[in-house]
């Protein structure tokens, strides 16, 4: 009994120990739940204050960023008008061919204000990097040009992009207006039902020949106008043969299935061209991403190894020695640094102009969409394959030296 009662003893002072602790304990939690709870209601007030200010003030921020995009508008078009007029044609017809809204002299002024900044930050890079006034100046110059190559490369590959696709669905657009005339149908209607969403581009431009068909515009002028908004002989030659068909009298739906089944047969011949010259592009591409970064790491590896094997050779007393012999010694003439930034340089160059080489012999076009997008791909695995080998070969040959 005595035993039992010092257990409950204990226990009753284990309680109220414990009660003890608990209660600060308590008191602290709910001193956190208290500040946190606070700290929550006062940012939800100063946020609640913030969005209200917000809206107050958001009538004035638009109407001020509305008076920003338009001076930045005008100044911009101000500079694109500073451009000679030949090139704004030039330009002009480029933005027409392509399908973009933009006019020219927006598209000049644009791209002028994205060369300046750009050449501004490789300045500001370079100046930062503490490089010499040649490379300052070179990096300066090549900023600011590269964003003028970029922006006509750009919208050459847009251009090609959008023929491929016109010529790619003109036989079938043909092919379906013939059969919506030998339906029944008139020209107008014919063309208009043919003009599928799904036909891409070209179903716009003949949609814009129906339109200009039913604003009393003829045929044969709203043909020729489509014909001017797209870099394609192909579809010039089409319409040609359209107008000509339709002068001549001859059935319209009869002289479009033909032109269509033409189009169809030179299609698949340069299907079969392209199947044909896939070997010649993957011997360019081998070239350009194994065998040239494999000759010029060798190279430089040769160049360091006799460079270092004549830094330990006494030149001088060795070409005196040899006057009267036929093999006279002397340093290379170019260092290993020197020939490294020239192997970049050329594997850069030879994989931009091996991409559009690709392109060319794909498509027949120099500004070939399966060529242009080609050239960053060659170029960074070229440089990759190049340094990885030159890494390989300097261990190798490092080890061999030592």
């Amino acid at each position: 009994m005595v035993r039992k009662k010092s257990g409950t003893l204990r226990e009753e002072k284990r309680e109220k120990s414990m009660k003890l602790l608990m209660k600060p304990l308590m008191y602290f939690l709910l001193g956190l739940k208290v500040i946190f709870a606070s700290i929550a209601i006062v940012i939800r007030h100063i946020m609640a204050a913030i969005i209200a200010l917000f809206r107050l003030i958001k009538p004035f921020l638009e109407v001020i960023n509305e008076a920003f995009v338009r001076i930045y508008r005008n100044v911009v078009y101000k500079i694109g008008t500073l451009f000679p007029i030949g090139i704004r044609k030039k330009l002009g017809n480029l933005l027409l061919y392509s399908g973009i809204t933009q006019t020219p002299e927006n598209m000049l002024g644009l791209t002028f204000v994205y060369s300046v900044v750009f050449a501004s930050i490789a300045f500001v890079i370079t100046t930062l990097l503490k490089l010499e006034t040649f490379f300052v100046t070179l990096a300066t110059i090549s900023a600011f040009l590269l964003v003028w190559i970029f922006v006509y490369v750009v919208i050459l590959v847009i251009i090609d992009k959008r023929t491929e696709s016109i010529e790619k669905f003109l036989p079938d657009v043909l092919s379906m207006i013939s059969q919506n005339m030998v339906a029944g149908m008139t020209p107008y209607n014919a063309i208009w039902a043919a003009a599928r969403p799904e036909f891409g581009p070209i179903a716009t431009e003949f949609q814009n020949v129906a339109r200009d068909t039913l604003a009393g515009i003829s045929l044969e002028e709203a043909l020729y106008r489509m014909s001017e908004r797209v870099k394609s002989q192909r579809l010039k030659r089409v319409v040609s043969l359209m107008v000509q068909g339709i002068r001549s009298g001859g059935e319209l739906p009869k002289v479009l299935q033909e032109i269509s089944l033409d189009i169809q047969k030179e299609q698949n011949l340069i299907r079969k061209l392209k199947v044909e010259t896939t070997m010649q592009a993957m011997f360019i591409a081998f070239a350009l991403i194994i065998g040239a970064p494999l000759l010029f790491a060798a190279s430089l590896q040769f160049i360091k190894i006799f460079s270092k094997i004549m830094s330990t050779v006494d030149v001088s007393s060795l070409s005196a020695m040899s006057t009267t012999s036929i093999i006279k010694l002397s340093p290379l003439p170019i260092t290993s640094e020197e020939f490294y930034i020239y192997s970049v340089a050329t594997l850069i160059i030879s994989g931009f102009f091996g991409s559009l080489l690709m392109g060319i012999m794909r498509t027949g076009r120099l500004t070939s969409a399966s060529g242009v997008s080609l050239i960053p791909l060659l170029i960074v695995l070229s440089l990759i394959v190049f340094f990885l080998i030159n890494a390989i070969l300097e261990q190798f040959f490092g080890a061999i030296i030592t």
